[in-house]
């Protein structure tokens, strides 16, 4: 009978530590559509995944992964608008310590836009303030970067990241 308590407790304490346990997606960003000025973009919405260009709602668009016409930003990844308020940088973090991490305070260092978005950012986090999902905390798995000649040609940047919703 003290075995099965004792199991019983062990189970209970497992239970309910996976129910606190924020929630691990992962997606894919690419820098595919032509944006007018040589610039090209990709928008992903947390809730729709990949948007098309133009996304039939603006309010929808979380992230904008942006390579602008002369290649200065060598990618640049922007929250719903590119201003600050929105991306709010952690640096380096390990998949281990993704649920760890706290939600930004109100004084949290904030950013315009990430960049470059070279493969030394792979593993790179950061809180995105969404516009209907709250902050969600992303960080970058891969990335497949490309000069504007080759967008130009037709090689499209991919980001691939995953990231948490915090409970």
């Amino acid at each position: 009978m003290k075995r099965f308590a004792c199991l019983m407790g062990l189970l209970a304490l497992v239970a309910s530590s996976c129910r606190s346990a924020p929630l691990t997606e992962e997606g894919l960003l690419r820098c595919r559509h032509a944006a007018g000025g040589g610039a090209f973009v990709g928008l992903f919405s947390f809730e729709l995944g990949e948007l098309t260009v133009p996304p039939e709602d603006p309010a929808q668009v979380d992230l904008v992964y942006y390579y602008d016409g002369d290649d200065c930003s060598r990618g640049a990844i922007l929250g719903n608008d590119d201003e600050p308020g929105y991306l709010f940088p952690l640096g380096s973090v390990s998949r281990s310590d993704l649920a760890g991490l706290i939600l930004p305070s109100e004084g949290a260092e904030t950013v315009a836009g990430i960049s470059p978005v070279t493969k030394d950012r792979e593993g790179f986090a950061f809180w995105v303030r969404t516009q209907g999902q709250g902050d969600v905390l992303v960080r970058l798995v891969a990335v497949e970067e490309a000069s504007h000649a080759d967008l130009q040609s037709g090689r499209v940047p991919t980001l691939q990241f995953e990231w948490l919703t915090p409970r």
